[in-house]
C-alpha cells in the first residue's frame, strides 16, 4: 500500500471499480497501479488482481502532485490504461466499464439472404 508519513486529514485515496462484459472474466484480468510524481518524475508501480466485485484495494495517496493510472491486463497483454484520481475519502472511487468489440467488417452480414442486410467488403 502506498503510504507516506503525513497527517491523516491530508490523506487521499484511489481505488478502481472495473466492470467487464462477456467474454471477459475478472479472474483473467490483472492491473498495475502507476503513481508518477510530477516534480521528481519518480514512478512507483503496484500490481494486483481485482476482487470478485471488480474492485482494487484502496491506495493511500499523500502527494496530490502525482498522476495516477491503472494499466489493465488480460493474461499479460495490455487492454487499457485508465487515468484515475485521488479522492479525499473512501466514499468515492474511479469507475470504468471494459468491453471488447470487433471492428472487423471484412465479412458480409446476411439475414435470410436479404440483399438489404448485406454489407460490402471493406479493404
Amino acid at each position: 500500500m502506498l503510504t507516506y508519513l503525513c497527517n491523516k486529514a491530508d490523506m487521499h485515496y484511489s481505488r478502481l471499480k472495473l466492470t467487464v462484459q462477456a467474454p471477459l472474466k475478472l479472474k483473467d484480468i490483472t492491473y498495475k497501479f502507476v503513481v508518477k510524481n510530477k516534480i521528481t518524475k519518480k514512478t512507483t508501480n503496484f500490481e494486483g488482481r481485482f476482487d470478485e466485485n471488480g474492485l482494487t484495494i484502496w491506495y493511500e495517496i499523500n502527494n496530490l502532485n502525482t498522476s495516477l493510472a491503472y494499466i489493465i491486463y488480460l493474461k499479460g497483454t495490455v487492454l487499457q490504461t485508465i487515468s484515475a484520481q485521488a479522492y479525499p475519502n473512501k466514499k468515492t472511487q474511479s469507475v470504468y466499464k471494459l468491453t471488447l468489440y470487433t471492428t472487423n467488417f471484412t465479412e458480409p452480414l446476411s439475414y435470410q439472404d436479404s440483399a438489404f442486410l448485406k454489407l460490402p467488403k471493406f479493404p
